[in-house]
């Protein structure tokens, strides 16, 4: 248990996105979603992807990278987001 709460502690202060040059921690990230009330639909919707992807991996199923990649590019793009340039993201691997 104790490891587990070192995991997450680690991956809180990973970045996740820049806005003019600050950057924004996953700690950051789920603390506006909890002040806007947007955390519990997310959270809905989080268990529901993941119920997906096991669905979806049970039955021999499985999204190729090229897929994975064009849905992150789709989502970015309905929402008008970018992506930082690799060389600029901060933080490491989750759990690493």
């Amino acid at each position: 248990m104790r490891s587990e709460q070192a995991r997450l502690a680690r991956l809180a202060e990973v970045g996740v996105f820049t806005v003019d040059g600050e950057l924004f921690t996953w700690s950051d990230a789920v603390l506006a979603a909890h002040v806007a009330g947007e955390w519990e639909p997310l959270r809905a919707r989080t268990r529901a992807g993941l119920a997906a992807q096991r669905r979806l991996t049970a039955g021999g199923g499985e999204l190729s990278h090229d897929e994975t990649t064009a849905a992150a590019k789709r989502f970015r793009y309905e929402r008008e987001l970018r992506s930082r340039p690799r060389s600029s993201q901060h933080g490491s691997r989750i759990g690493g």
